[in-house]
């Protein structure tokens, strides 16, 4: 239910994206390009933008307008610096939201002609795999996995984003689960600190998990290569707890990662973050099998139904908190590093 309350005769609610910018926006070099956000509350929003969530570039070159709940990015010369995700963010005196999904905005240069050559070239660099692999993977050469259609692959020409879940008064979908992605009926959430999803009541003896929303789940195979990165807090003392800190599932393969040197880096009433690269030789099967290969890793990112991070790490917690999760995705035309 929505924020409402009535100041000086007005009824006043957070604000509402009805409108947000375009999905992907594909700009030349030295070229403009315009965005545009619409929102809806009382008193009327204000349109902020973000890139990559921080500043825009300064005007003049970028410039931004809003007015009745209507806001405009103009951002001219555009340059390989200003591509990435753009953040429509609506701000009135009751809160905020962020549009979804991000603008991804990809600046390309047009080569001039290369000139022709007088003389015989030199041969080419020889930088080749033997056959199904790919040279430009940054292990080395690197096996092609293709669902079994194909073993001949190349790089992708993408743009690597990060999807990210921030927490503005209400829990966007996350809940609370056991092991086995099974809710906990009734769960009461608080929001004591801007930006965090948090609870008060323990659950002894039990390890809860938080549940990541639909948007986190699907077809995720271009997570592959990126990093999962999430700010924990919890208070309570005891030991640490040895579950599973990350459980992924897909296509009827579960994968666990267990955090690493927990005794130092979880810590009771201190703020620390978690980083988990989307390698294989960060995950192991959950049945005891031993770890995950590559293809047992993109089997279950090829259709994601159960992500979730562990919320309990002490046996006598009495408070979870968490913040800001972010997923390396790619999105875009950009070449990266990555290589199927």
């Amino acid at each position: 239910m929505k924020s409402v309350s009535r100041k000086c005769g007005y009824v006043m609610g957070m604000p509402t994206v009805v409108a947000p910018p375009q999905s992907n926006v594909v700009v030349p070099q030295g070229g403009e390009f315009k965005l545009t956000c619409r929102a809806v509350g009382v008193p009327d929003p204000y349109i902020n933008w973000r890139l990559n969530w921080a500043d825009v570039c300064e005007p003049p070159r970028c410039q931004q307008v809003s007015e009745g709940g209507v806001g405009t990015l103009t951002v001219q010369n555009a340059q390989p610096l200003d591509q990435g995700a753009y953040t429509c963010e609506a701000i009135n005196v009751k809160g905020r939201v962020l549009a979804t999904p991000d603008c991804i905005v990809r600046i390309v240069s047009i080569p001039a002609p290369e000139p022709i050559p007088q003389l015989r070239a030199p041969p080419p660099e020889q930088r080749t795999c033997a056959s199904p692999t790919s040279y430009q993977a940054p292990q080395g050469c690197l096996r092609c996995f293709c669902f079994g259609v194909t073993d001949k692959c190349r790089s992708s020409m993408l743009f690597r984003t990060k999807e990210k879940l921030f927490f503005a008064a209400e829990a966007q979908g996350v809940q609370l689960a056991d092991q086995d992605g099974r809710t906990t009926p009734g769960t009461q959430f608080d929001f004591d600190r801007y930006g965090f999803v948090g609870h008060k009541e323990p659950h002894h003896g039990q390890t809860l998990y938080w549940k990541m929303p639909q948007r986190f789940l699907g077809n995720k195979v271009t997570a592959y290569g990126g990093d999962l990165s999430v700010k924990l807090l919890y208070e309570g003392p005891g030991p640490g707890r040895i579950e599973p800190l990350v459980i992924i599932r897909g296509n009827g393969i579960t994968l666990i990662h267990r955090a690493r040197d927990q005794e130092s880096v979880f810590t009771p009433g201190r703020e620390f973050t978690v980083t988990v690269p989307t390698y294989e030789q960060y995950y192991e099967h959950r049945d005891g099998r031993g770890s995950a290969s590559r293809e047992d890793l993109m089997m279950v990112l090829a259709d994601l139904d159960l992500f979730m991070i562990r919320a309990t790490h002490t046996d006598s917690q009495t408070k979870t908190i968490v913040w800001f999760y972010e997923v390396n995705i790619v999105f875009g035309f950009v070449w990266i590093r990555k290589v199927a």
